[in-house]
C-alpha cells in the first residue's frame, strides 16, 4: 500500500473510532453503542462507513439479530483494544507527571548537609513517591545556590545565612561547628572553644569558597586572627584522617560527630561563639509549583524543622 494511502487510512483511525467498533462489539446494536459513546445513531454509522470506504473493506455486517463483525472488523478490534489500553496507560502516566507522583527531581547537597536526617528524609520520600526518580548531585554550599538559580538542579540543601532572589527557603535543621583534636591535644579536655584559641595550631579546613571556610575566614578576619591552614579537604572522611594524624585542628559539623563518630583518638570540642551556630537550609526556585515532584520534596523536607 502506497505511503498516501496509509496516510488516508491514519486520518480515518483515532480512539473515538475505535470507541465507537468496540462499543459495537459490546453492545450488538448500533443505536446502543450510540448512546454509550454518546453520538447520535447516524454519526456512528457515518464513521464507521467512512473507515469502511477508506480502507476498502467492510468491518461489520447487519444482521436480524444486530452486528457481525468481518475477520477485518476483529482484527480492527483487536489491535483497538490495545491501542486503547496504552492510551489509558499513557493518560495515567501523564497524569501522575501533572499530579507530581512521577518524574525527576535533581537535588544537590554540600558534602556536609548531605549526612544526619537527610538520607532518611529522602528515603521516606521515594517510599511515598516510588515513581519519583532522585538524581543526588554533591556540590559546595556556594555551588548548590548557583545551580538553584540556574535551573541546573531542583532542590538543593546548603549551609548559607543568605537566600538570594529567585529563591523559595525555609530552614530544614539547624547546626554548629566545633574543633576535631586529638585526644592529646591541648584543647581536648576543654567544653568549649573559640576563634583566639586556634590562632596558635594549624587548621584542617574545607576548600577555599566553600561556606565554612568563607565564615570560618570572616570571623577571623573581624576578630584580627590570622588562621593558618595545614591542609584542605573536601570530605569529612579525609577531614578525620587527617585530624588523627596530627596534621592540625579540624573544623567539623557538630552533627557529622553525633551521626559518624566518635572517632578513634579524636576528641570533640564545640565552639562556643554565636557565629558557629547555623541553619541547614532547603531551598528550591521560586517559580518551582508545589505540586511537583520538586515541589513536593521540598514541602517533605521543609516540614521537619
Amino acid at each position: 500500500m502506497s505511503g498516501p494511502a496509509l496516510k488516508t487510512i491514519r486520518s480515518h483511525i483515532n480512539a473515538q473510532t475505535l470507541q465507537i467498533l468496540l462499543a459495537v462489539e459490546e453492545q450488538g446494536s448500533l443505536t446502543r453503542a450510540a448512546a454509550q459513546v454518546r453520538l447520535v445513531p447516524s454519526a456512528v454509522s457515518r464513521r464507521i462507513a467512512e473507515l469502511e470506504a477508506t480502507i476498502g473493506t467492510q468491518l461489520l455486517r447487519r444482521t436480524p439479530q444486530g452486528v457481525d463483525f468481518t475477520s477485518a472488523g476483529k482484527s480492527v478490534l483487536a489491535r483497538g483494544r490495545r491501542i486503547l489500553g496504552e492510551i489509558d496507560a499513557l493518560a495515567e502516566e501523564l497524569s501522575a507527571f501533572a499530579g507530581g507522583t512521577r518524574g525527576t527531581v535533581r537535588f544537590g547537597g554540600s558534602v556536609f548537609a548531605l549526612i544526619d536526617h537527610l538520607s532518611d528524609d529522602l528515603a521516606a520520600f521515594r517510599r511515598e513517591f516510588p515513581l519519583v526518580t532522585l538524581e543526588l548531585r554533591s556540590r559546595a554550599s556556594r555551588d548548590v545556590i548557583a545551580a538553584l538559580l540556574k535551573n541546573e538542579i531542583d532542590v538543593g540543601v546548603f549551609a548559607s545565612p543568605e537566600v538570594p532572589d529567585g529563591l523559595t527557603a525555609k530552614v530544614y535543621e539547624e547546626d554548629s561547628l566545633a574543633l576535631l583534636v586529638p585526644e592529646s591535644h591541648t584543647l581536648a579536655k576543654r567544653k568549649s572553644a573559640g576563634l583566639a584559641d586556634i590562632a596558635d595550631f594549624e587548621i584542617i579546613s574545607t576548600p577555599r569558597g566553600t561556606e565554612t571556610q568563607r565564615l570560618t575566614a570572616d570571623q577571623a578576619r573581624r576578630r584580627g586572627l590570622r588562621l593558618r591552614s595545614s591542609v584542605e579537604v573536601s570530605s569529612l572522611d579525609a577531614m578525620v584522617r587527617m585530624a588523627q594524624a596530627g596534621l592540625g585542628v579540624a573544623i567539623f559539623p557538630s552533627r557529622a560527630w553525633e551521626v559518624l563518630g566518635p572517632f578513634r583518638g579524636l576528641q570533640r570540642v564545640p565552639i562556643g561563639e554565636h557565629w558557629a551556630r547555623r541553619q541547614i537550609l532547603v531551598a528550591m526556585p521560586a517559580s518551582t509549583s508545589l505540586a511537583s515532584p520538586a515541589g513536593k520534596l521540598f514541602a517533605r523536607l521543609a516540614s521537619r524543622h
